[in-house]
């Protein structure tokens, strides 16, 4: 695959070391079955003017995309994208999709805060209006979503989100907490939240209308790590990671930072290897993203892990996979 001017992916799912599925603005789906030796281009009809920020797939035929912007649309195919169907349109004014995840068969996605009717009384006939988060759910791999219906997130109008890899939701990877999902926030007061609406817990990273968390990560023992920072000052070094040991309970800056602004960051448990980029750089961490080492000067917007390699992907139709062991 070769790069191509205007093209740019922020969604990545990595199935294994041979099937990884990409997404981005003007349409583009693809999906490589042979590590990266050719891509099948797979892009859903009638939709050229969308961009897809995010994928998951569970294997090289069946995968779902998410739209964000104005008229969001979630798509699936189970065929390897010789057809796509229609699993959920919003055409609500302000919504905003920016990430799901999937744990099996049960999804979860979140939309930027915005105005709309929180609840109807029926009995009074009056109505709860008001800016919330709009997280949806569904049980059967994407088919059918619903709104949670034990929440109310309204926003506190210092919050904001970030569509930047589609990594700011994921569900909680602990067996007591199978239905819980954890995402987070930027603005004034970058926040680590739960779908159930009562962890709120601020982290230490760069704060503004640009600023805040763009991606995190967290392991079953409770390592967790965020990265951020802001997209218009992407030197800007100070304040663009932070870690937590606890299950996300408290966060600590870390002691050596990213190269600057980074929009992404996954980890390797087994290889013990924390990764992060961004649009200045790679970055590596041994500690659980406590100390970062800058592993090269590049551009990119998304990562995630295979078995045996680090894939990245971004702007200009650009991707890379890198041999876990160099990274150690």
């Amino acid at each position: 695959m070769k790069p191509a001017k205007g093209q740019h992916y922020r969604g990545m799912s990595v199935v294994s070391d041979k099937v990884v599925w990409l997404s981005g603005n003007k349409g583009f789906v693809l999906r490589t079955i042979d590590g990266g030796k050719s891509w099948d281009t797979l892009n859903p009809l009638k939709y050229a003017m969308k961009d897809f920020r995010d994928i998951y797939a569970w294997n090289s035929k069946e995968a779902i995309v998410m739209s964000s912007g104005d008229s969001t649309v979630f798509l699936k195919t189970s065929d390897g994208g010789h057809s796509w169907h229609t699993v959920y349109v919003n055409n609500d004014s302000g919504v905003f999709f920016d990430a799901f995840d999937f744990k099996g068969g049960m999804g979860i996605a979140i939309s930027d805060p915005y105005r709309r009717t929180l609840f109807f009384d029926p009995k009074s006939n009056l109505q709860n209006s008001g800016s919330a988060f709009l997280i949806l759910v569904s049980e059967n791999k994407g088919e059918y979503w619903q709104p949670l219906s034990y929440f109310v997130f309204p926003e506190d109008n210092t919050e904001s989100m970030f569509a930047a890899s589609g990594s700011i939701i994921k569900w909680a990877d602990t067996s007591q907490e199978k239905r819980k999902a954890l995402f987070v926030t930027g603005g004034n007061n970058p926040q680590f939240r739960s779908s159930e609406g009562v962890t709120k817990i601020s982290v230490p990273l760069q704060k503004g209308k640009a600023g805040g968390i763009y991606s995190f990560y967290g392991d079953a023992n409770g390592n967790f790590c965020a990265v951020g920072g802001n997209y218009s000052l992407p030197d800007k070094r100070d304040s663009t990671a932070a870690w937590s040991g606890d299950f996300g309970k408290t966060w600590h800056l870390s002691n050596s930072m990213p190269y600057g602004y980074r929009s992404c960051v996954s980890a390797h448990i087994n290889a013990k290897i924390w990764a992060c980029t961004g649009t200045n750089g790679i970055d590596i961490s041994h500690n659980c993203g406590k100390d970062w080492k800058t592993l090269e000067h590049s551009n990119f917007n998304v990562c995630a892990f295979g078995k045996k390699y680090f894939w990245l992907a971004g702007n200009e139709g650009t991707w890379k996979k890198i041999p876990i062991l160099k990274l150690k």
